[in-house]
């Protein structure tokens, strides 16, 4: 267009975003840096200053297997999982209750994976469940998140005289921090209003309850950070994923008009 850019401009194109982020990590601790950092996922035409953190649990539990007309005298593992699930379940009806964030929805917590056993007429002497939670930053601490899953899952244990003697593995396969941004960021303001000039149409400052690499340039690049970019949240994943052409121009307005307004204030 012949214009002459009022700063540096860095285009981070990264592997791994859904393995947790490695690319971008990998580009952080190599030092790249910037004033702001802007995160190019599907808003639906919002300007996202917020996400929920998150955290993968695999739990494995044991028993003693034998023949189910003997069921007596074995241990029957997927029942002392569902036993350790509905712990779960009542921790996460706890945080239901108590953490209310201005725009981000409460925890969660979704069993995903169960596996165990071989066959109808046997006692199931393993059971693996796997488990995502999602937590509100701010309102609590990723540690604490982490101590009060395996607290409550001993916790239930120590009231089983199998699980007792023998208690479940807790491990942890993935996990993210959350990300926050100031509201009142002078970034989030440029934001709104680039954008809103190039679709002449209103944005909102939102958050979302799905996670993204914006947690990594805020908390780690220590950069002020917006997500913002072309395409809908709902058909993240689906079949026939796709960005409407006519908005994906829009928005490389939309980030034309951040890079200059960004770049000429004082």
């Amino acid at each position: 267009a012949g214009v002459e850019l009022p700063g540096d401009v860095t285009l981070l194109s990264v592997v791994d975003e859904e393995g947790g982020g490695n690319g971008t990590l990998a580009s952080l601790l190599n030092g790249r840096r910037a004033d702001a950092s802007v995160v190019c996922e599907p808003t639906n035409k919002n300007v996202i200053v917020a996400h929920m953190g998150f955290l993968f649990f695999e739990v494995n539990v044991t028993g003693i297997s034998l023949h189910s007309s003997s069921k007596w005298d074995g241990v029957n593992a997927i029942e002392k999982a569902m036993f350790l699930i509905d712990a779960l379940h009542q921790l996460e009806n706890r945080w239901m209750m108590i953490y209310r964030h201005q725009m981000l929805p409460p925890p969660t917590l979704n069993i995903g994976v169960i596996e165990g056993g071989t066959a109808g007429n046997d006692v199931p002497n393993h059971c693996t469940f796997k488990f995502c939670l999602h937590y509100v930053p701010s309102l609590m601490e990723h540690q604490d998140v982490i101590d009060e899953v395996q607290d409550a899952l001993l916790l239930r244990s120590r009231g089983d005289k199998w699980l007792r003697d023998n208690p479940p593995t807790i491990s942890i396969y993935q996990q993210g921090l959350g990300f926050e941004q100031e509201m009142d960021h002078e970034l989030v303001t440029l934001a709104k209003a680039s954008a809103e000039q190039a679709f002449n149409e209103e944005f909102v400052v939102a958050a979302s309850p799905a996670a993204n690499d914006a947690r990594l340039m805020k908390n780690i690049g220590q950069m002020p950070t917006i997500v913002c970019g072309p395409g809908r949240m709902e058909d993240c994943h689906t079949v026939n994923e796709s960005v409407p052409v006519a908005e994906y121009l829009d928005f490389i307005l939309a980030y034309a008009l951040l890079i200059w307004n960004w770049g000429q204030r004082s």
